[in-house]
């Protein structure tokens, strides 16, 4: 459980788990807090590019409000995704489309000059319902499970 103004993920911090955000919103910003970036709310989820590549954390994210959330570290979401393939496709399908959207907004941040002047490149973390100036998606995750036609995996426990 999470209080208003909580850090959740902090930039540049190594990724060892992802969050499933049960109840409330967050928002994703600027390592300062300045800048919002994008808002994730009920449903959705963040935090997976670090656990899946081992890299830092690419933004900030805190919570607006009383928020929950779901824990799942690399070994969980790993047994996860072998044990129910639907998720799996579905999963890499929207870790490629968002590390597709923060290529394109590094490559306009270069373009545009920002990378020399060490502003704030707005590049939003990973959900799968955000939204933004430029870009909203909203894929719940309830489907992904259902999809998979299997009841879903509790982290240590194993398959229902």
């Amino acid at each position: 459980m999470f209080f208003e103004g909580d850090s959740i993920v902090r930039k540049d911090d190594v990724g060892r788990e992802m969050y499933f955000l049960i109840r409330g919103c967050v928002e994703v910003v600027s390592r300062d807090g300045a800048t919002r970036f994008s808002l994730i709310r009920s449903g959705s989820f963040f935090g997976e590019m670090g656990v899946l590549f081992d890299v830092p954390r690419t933004a900030s994210v805190r919570a607006l409000g009383h928020c929950f959330c779901s824990v799942l570290t690399r070994d969980a979401l790993d047994a996860t995704l072998q044990s129910y393939p639907c998720i799996a496709a579905r999963f890499r399908q929207v870790v490629e489309a968002r590390l597709d959207h923060i290529n394109k907004q590094r490559q306009e941040s270069k373009r545009i000059g920002y990378s020399k002047q060490k502003k704030p490149v707005p590049i939003p973390m990973a959900s799968v319902s955000e939204e933004s100036e430029e870009h909203t998606e909203t894929l719940p995750v309830a489907p992904l499970a259902r999809d998979a036609g299997r009841p879903p995996v509790v982290p240590g426990r194993g398959p229902s």
